[in-house]
């Protein structure tokens, strides 16, 4: 009985330091979960920062995009308005080559004391540049 009683004590103070180092794992534990929470805390924050920061660039990008279009647009007019601008410059200058071939130049004024027909001659030249 005494070998009982003596492995009865033995249990009992097994049973205590085993409980003893169950309290300490706890207490390991319940530190890591603070950690780990405290971690995982900073690094949701973290994400939701950055998460912000890709909404603000994503704006900016958009805006970017948009103005490149609308340059675009405009550079595209430009260039249609520099054709057509060449192409009236060109039917201007093959208008004033017809002109110039089928309109008399007078090298000389006209005095009043010539001709009746040149004087309508004068006024038709004068009606047909108009």
């Amino acid at each position: 009985m005494e070998h009982r009683s003596d492995n009865v004590g033995a249990i009992k103070e097994t049973r205590e330091e085993l409980t003893n180092e169950i309290k300490t794992l706890e207490a390991d534990v319940d530190n890591l979960e603070s950690a780990y929470f405290d971690e995982i805390l900073s690094l949701h924050k973290e994400a939701n920062q950055m998460e912000f920061e890709i909404d603000i660039l994503e704006s900016a990008l958009d805006e970017v995009t948009e103005e490149i279009e609308e340059i675009k647009a405009d550079l595209k007019r430009a260039d249609e308005l520099h054709d057509e601008r060449t192409e009236i410059g060109d039917r201007s200058r093959i208008n004033g080559r017809r002109s110039t071939r089928s309109k008399p130049k007078l090298s000389t004024p006209l005095t009043i004391t010539e001709s009746r027909s040149s004087i309508y001659w004068i006024m038709r030249a004068s009606s047909d540049l108009d």
